[in-house]
C-alpha cells in the first residue's frame, strides 16, 4: 500500500510517499515474491509523482532490512515504538525515484 508518507524523518518532502503493510507468510517468504511486488510498487510511486518512497521495519527484522537494502533503500532515521511495557525500535529507509 502506498500512501502519503507520515513517518518522523529529518527531511520530509510534500511528494513522499510510504510503503506499508507489505507482509507475506512465512511460507510464502524466500520465493521472490517481493523482488517481482517492489518494481510495481516503485513504478505505481513514480508515476503518481512521488519523489521518495520511505518505510519503517523493525530493527530486528534482518531478512526485511536486507531485502531493502538490495532493493536500493538506504537508513533515513529511526523511530521508537511501544509494544506493552517494551519500547522496540524501527529503521526508517528511503530511496529516491
Amino acid at each position: 500500500m502506498l500512501s502519503p508518507a507520515s513517518l518522523p524523518v529529518a527531511n520530509p518532502q510534500p511528494n513522499d510517499l510510504e510503503s506499508k503493510r507489505i507482509y507475506l507468510l512465512h511460507r510464502f517468504q524466500g520465493q521472490r515474491v517481493g523482488q517481482r511486488l517492489m518494481p510495481a510498487a516503485l513504478s505505481q510511486a513514480r508515476a503518481s509523482g512521488a519523489g521518495r518512497v520511505l518505510l519503517g521495519v523493525y530493527a530486528e527484522n534482518h531478512d526485511a532490512l536486507a531485502f531493502y537494502a538490495r532493493c536500493g533503500f538506504a537508513q533515513v532515521g529511526r523511530r521508537t515504538f511501544r509494544v506493552g511495557r517494551t519500547d522496540c525500535q524501527d529503521v526508517l529507509l528511503g530511496m529516491t525515484l
